[in-house]
Order: C-alpha cells, then sequence, then structure tokens
C-alpha cells in the first residue's frame, strides 16, 4: 500500500503529528492538508530521512520492522503484535550471544565494546557516535545485518532491555511515520519499505535471495563461504543455509564473485 493511501484515512491531528520534524511549523500552518500530505510523503521516501529516523533506534525495533518486511503487504494486526516482536527479540538474543552462524574471523566483541559504550553515553546514540560505529563496521567489515543481530548480544541488551523498551520502539515508529496504522494494522508503506532495506542493507527477501543462491554453482557458493570465513563442507542447500545464517548480504555475496 502507497504512503498516500494510507495518510488520507488519517485525522487533522495525527497529520500534524507526524508532520511535525518533516515540515516548517510555520509553513505548516498555511498549507492544505493534501500539501502537508505530499510532503510527509516525499520526506517518507526518502533515505535520507528513513536512515536518520532508524540511527538511533535500538531494540526491539529491528524486530517490529522485520516482521513487517517480511508479509505480503507489509502489514500486521495490532493485536498480538507484541508477542510475535518480543519472541523474535529473544531468539535473537541467543543468536547473538552464541554467535551461531557468525564469521570465526571477525572482531565482533571489538564491535560490542565500541557499540556498548557509545550507547551508554546519555543512554542514546548521538551523530557522531553513530558515524564512528559505520567507521568501524567498516573497518572489521561487518555488515549493517551483523550490527542489527550484535545489538541483541547480552553485553549491549542490559541497556535497553527496560520496562517500556517496546512501547518506546512503538512510539519512535508511530511518531516518524515509519509505522503507520491502517483498519487495526501496523503497515509499511511501500516506499518506506524500500527505504528501509536500502538503509539496512538488506537489498531482497528471503525466499528472493534463497532463488538466488539456489541458482548459482556449488563452487560459488563455496568460494563465498571460504572468503568469509565460514564452514565450506556440506550439500548444496546446507551452503545455502550457512550463507543466510550468517547474514551475507546480497550484494557482498555478488561482489565476492566480481559479478557486475
Amino acid at each position: 500500500m502507497q504512503l498516500l493511501k494510507i495518510l488520507e484515512k488519517y485525522s487533522d491531528a495525527s497529520i500534524d503529528q507526524i508532520s511535525t520534524d518533516k515540515i516548517d511549523e510555520s509553513a505548516n500552518l498555511r498549507l492544505p492538508r493534501t500539501v502537508i500530505i505530499q510532503e510527509i510523503a516525499s520526506a517518507l521516501s526518502s533515505l535520507t530521512y528513513v536512515a536518520e529516523a532508524l540511527a538511533p533506534s535500538r531494540p526491539p525495533t529491528y524486530a517490529f520492522l522485520k516482521l513487517l518486511l517480511e508479509v505480503p503487504n507489509y502489514s500486521l494486526p495490532v493485536e498480538g503484535f507484541q508477542g510475535r516482536v518480543l519472541q523474535i527479540t529473544k531468539e535473537m538474543t541467543i543468536k547473538a550471544q552464541t554467535g551461531k552462524g557468525l564469521s570465526a574471523e571477525k572482531n565482533y566483541q571489538l564491535y560490542i565494546n565500541v557499540m556498548k559504550n557509545a550507547w551508554e553515553s546519555d543512554n542514546e546514540i548521538d551523530r557522531s557516535e553513530t558515524l564512528l560505529l559505520q567507521a568501524l563496521r567498516n573497518e572489521l567489515r561487518i555488515w549493517t545485518r551483523e550490527h542489527l543481530l550484535l545489538e541483541h548480544h547480552p553485553d549491549v541488551k542490559q541497556l535497553w532491555d527496560v520496562p517500556g523498551a517496546y512501547v518506546s520502539a512503538r512510539n519512535h515508529l508511530l511518531l516518524t511515520g515509519l509505522v503507520l496504522t491502517y483498519e487495526n494494522n501496523y503497515v509499511l508503506a511501500e516506499e518506506v519499505a524500500l527505504q528501509i532495506r536500502r538503509a539496512w542493507g538488506i537489498d531482497l527477501e528471503k525466499d528472493a535471495y534463497e532463488r538466488l543462491l539456489n541458482g548459482m554453482k556449488n563452487d560459488h557458493l563455496y568460494s563465498v563461504l571460504e572468503m568469509t570465513g565460514l564452514q565450506v563442507s556440506g550439500s548444496k542447500e546446507e551452503r545455502i543455509l550457512r550463507l543466510i545464517n550468517a547474514l551475507v548480504p546480497p550484494t557482498e555475496f555478488l561482489d565476492f564473485l566480481h559479478i557486475d
């Protein structure tokens, strides 16, 4: 569903609330509703805005958005949604703690330590700390997908796993407009879902990525597993699952093979 269709159902008060950080207040008083909605849609279709809105986010934000990104129409009922978010967050915490499936050649603990120190400062991450973490990811060859998992490591979890964490994440997503509501459902507009994928390096949906990997030769899978420090043995199906579990992004997979 596209932004304009969703936003046209919103009340004037809700439109004003979402527009707060997208339209100059003085202009907002003069613009008609249709123009304000168009300005909101323009901001939410922007990678710059979406990336900046996601930058300070903490768990369970990723689980919240992951649920919506993986279903048709990017829409799920509000009822029962919190329980599903918390279940995914629990599963990611276990995986982050064990490191199962991740590369044995990357210094994840160094990254976790730096992230923890950044988050301990005023209990939030400012722009300079965000840029520092991004630079460190580049140096350690840690992908954004891995960062989103490592947020759930027990060393970091203690900083965000507090009463009200879900409500805080939900409210941030709703106030920024990254997540909208439509007929008792949480929904991602198509334009927003695209920019979230771009910001987080989720180039393909899981099913599409599996189809891509299934179309590759076994030798190609072997080579990428070897270059990423992952176990290379097993059947083609096992190698594909290993690449997916290791959070290797599709673009990185293709770059390893030097495919244009």
